[in-house]
């Protein structure tokens, strides 16, 4: 407790001996060009796309037979999967594009 005491004493008296650092507001110059937080998206504001997205899905399940979706589901799923230079390139390209989007979409909102 006393070696406590002695350093805090040790501190408090540094402290009142340097003198105030004359920055003339630098901090608060900084935080006032520092620009806004970007306004984050409302809940409101997903309603239409989930709308959209029932919508869709109604739809889809009124104007197709789920056997035949099914169907043309698994029609599409290749039997054997082949990797080449030209697969790697389109997903590597494909991935490029979503993470350009992603982007895009997250700094024109902002």
């Amino acid at each position: 407790m006393n070696t406590s005491n002695n350093i805090d004493a040790l501190f408090l008296e540094a402290r009142g001996s340097e003198p105030e650092l004359c920055d003339e507001n630098f901090t608060k110059v900084v935080v006032n060009r520092l620009p806004a937080r970007p306004e984050r998206m409302v809940q409101r504001a997903w309603v239409p796309d989930m709308v959209g997205i029932v919508v869709a899905i109604v739809a889809i399940f009124f104007l197709i037979e789920p056997a035949q979706l099914i169907e043309n589901l698994q029609a599409q799923i290749p039997q054997s999967i082949v990797i080449s230079l030209s697969n790697v390139l389109m997903v590597s390209g494909i991935l490029v594009l979503a993470a350009m989007s992603a982007w895009w979409i997250v700094e024109r909102e902002a």
